[in-house]
């Protein structure tokens, strides 16, 4: 039996975070990268039991199935620092389309809140610090492999589409660490969600 190299691990594709809505399935593939140490993400459908590329930017690792007909998901294309763009691509093909900017980074979009508002979330410090070590002045762990998260914070957005408008939906020490968007089935023509936030503060 022939034993696995390197360059075998390197080939392999890990398929996560599949969502299905609207008879739409959508999924994330995740190959090795290794000249970053990372893992490249990509967006991929399955239609008439073929899957198609949706991305190839290598970033997509989360999305919302907005319809049938597209899929929104943010990034950060144009290497603008600190900065999160949320994009909408079509399920039948083209060029995503930026529809908004945040000026944070690592933002990621959750779905709907009603028709017009997004809910979105993103991971943030809240004391940038200049220093080659790290200052403890609360517990600075709180979950098995995250690491140091001392002043670290993930928070919760909503983001209007008509007024452009993003407010966060806790106070900035407080971190969110449940969400769920439920939609309410058998209603026309609009989207009702609720949201259950568990937050703590540390």
């Amino acid at each position: 039996m022939k034993s696995v190299e390197i360059n075998d691990l390197l080939s392999y594709h890990f398929y996560g975070n599949l969502k299905v809505k609207d008879g739409v399935k959508v999924f994330v593939d995740g190959v090795a990268a290794e000249k970053d140490n990372a893992y490249e993400y990509t967006l991929k459908c399955v239609k008439d039991d073929k899957v198609y590329d949706l991305t190839s930017f290598g970033k997509e690792a989360g999305f919302y199935i907005e319809n049938e007909n597209s899929v929104l998901f943010c990034g950060n294309r144009k290497n603008i620092e600190k900065s999160t763009s949320l994009y909408r691509l079509a399920l039948n093909g083209g060029e995503a389309k930026e529809i908004a900017r945040f000026d944070k980074p690592g933002m990621n979009v959750l779905g709907y809140l009603n028709e017009n508002t997004l809910v979105l979330m993103t991971k943030e410090k809240l004391v940038e610090e200049e220093s080659d070590y790290e200052v403890f002045d609360e517990i600075p762990f709180y979950m098995n492999g995250q690491g140091i998260t001392n002043k670290h914070r993930t928070h919760l957005y909503t983001y209007n589409l008509d007024t452009k408008e993003l407010l966060m939906c806790q106070t900035q020490r407080f971190m969110m660490v449940l969400c769920i968007i439920q939609d309410k089935i058998g209603q026309e023509n609009k989207l009702y969600m609720k949201i259950f936030i568990n937050m703590m503060a540390l």
